[in-house]
């Protein structure tokens, strides 16, 4: 039986110009104002996928300024460090922020892919696959610094785990199929970034216990 390949957009959607520029002049804006335009951007982004024939859309990732480091505003126990960071030359990964630990590393309001979600629900029209995007913990661990505490990468990858899996079963609407992908990421690591692939339409409830062994091996993907 023949199955057609389902077409999707992978990483972040472009900033509309203007939301570029507001980005650089936010003290120009109040809080309503800024929810105005992230609406407004997600909608455009939410346009451009459904006249492409996309059949799994997301919301562009129109909130993040970046795909991994944006998720450390969320996180505790993490201050940023600059002391490593190249300024100078081509730019390349090395350039890129890093942040210490000082602290266990928690994140008690999640990870701000719930509300992204929602909102996506909400404007989406009906027909196409909805998907949400998290970043593995192993991809999460890249820009942080080793502690006495979490001793190299694979410990603070392992102290992530329950964050990023607490997210993705948050994400989990009840009562939805779900599918779930694995992708390589950062360095070609396996576990790099999971994706929540939600059908708008009501279909049979996959058993609890299967569902819950998905997002775990999702979620720890690094270890396979």
């Amino acid at each position: 039986m023949n199955q057609a390949i389902r077409t999707t957009v992978v990483g972040s959607y472009p900033f509309p110009g203007w939301l570029e520029f507001a980005t650089k002049n936010l003290q120009q804006f109040g809080a309503a104002d800024m929810e105005e335009m992230i609406e407004d951007a997600v909608i455009a982004a939410i346009h451009d996928q459904v006249t492409a024939g996309l059949d799994v859309i997301t919301d562009g990732e129109q909130t993040r300024l970046d795909f991994n480091l944006s998720f450390y505003g969320f996180i505790k126990g993490i201050e940023n460090n600059e002391t490593e960071t190249r300024k100078f030359g081509p730019a390349a990964h090395d350039q890129r922020g890093k942040n210490s630990i000082t602290g266990e590393l928690l994140a008690p309001n999640g990870l701000g892919a719930v509300k992204e979600f929602q909102r996506l629900q909400r404007l989406a029209p009906e027909g196409p696959v909805l998907k949400a995007s998290v970043p593995g913990p192993y991809t999460l661990s890249g820009r942080l610094l080793p502690n006495a505490k979490y001793k190299d990468r694979y410990e603070i990858t392992e102290a992530l785990l329950p964050i990023v899996r607490a997210e993705l079963e948050a994400v989990q609407p009840r009562g939805h199929a779900v599918d779930e992908e694995l992708h390589r990421a950062e360095g070609h690591q396996p576990g790099g970034i999971g994706h929540l692939v939600v059908r708008r339409q009501r279909q049979r409830p996959q058993p609890e216990d299967l569902l819950l062994g998905q997002l775990q091996r999702l979620a720890a993907g690094h270890q396979q």
